[in-house]
């Protein structure tokens, strides 16, 4: 949906078509910022942490033991691929809220709240979690 907009110089009677899906609360148009990526990310990464949790109580109710699941899988002849694609899937969320806790926790301690050291700590737990990730995936 658009919306029709009319500049506040009142001399120049031009109207600009803005999507409204980019405007703030005043109707001033507004930029999706690297904030608001983020939050939607955490948010994200926070909803699919909380399905993943679901997993082993899943598990607990099926009829068979563990290890007959573990066989059904490499027995599937799954790609590699998509088994590594899936460990990121299922390891990420929870590598992230995690390491992102931590950054929190020095919140608490009333340091990193200039906006340079939000984005700065932002970056590094994103970078860290992606390495943690990447060696769970791999190395276990």
């Amino acid at each position: 949906m658009a919306q029709l907009l009319r500049d506040n110089d009142y001399s120049s009677q031009t109207i600009t078509l803005i999507k409204s899906d980019q405007l703030d609360l005043n109707g001033h148009h507004h930029n999706i910022g690297i904030s608001e990526g983020k939050m939607f990310f955490e948010a994200t990464v926070s909803c699919f942490r909380k399905v993943v949790s679901i997993v082993p109580v899943v598990i607990v109710c099926l009829p068979h033991n563990f290890p007959y699941y573990i066989d059904l899988i490499h027995n599937a002849n799954i790609p590699h691929a998509l088994i590594t694609a899936g460990k990121y899937v299922l390891a990420f969320p929870i590598t992230y809220h995690y390491i992102n806790g931590i950054r929190h926790l020095a919140w608490d301690w009333a340091t990193g709240f200039s906006m340079k050291a939000t984005y700065n700590s932002g970056y590094f737990v994103m970078t860290l979690a992606l390495l943690v990730t990447a060696v769970f995936v791999n190395f276990f």
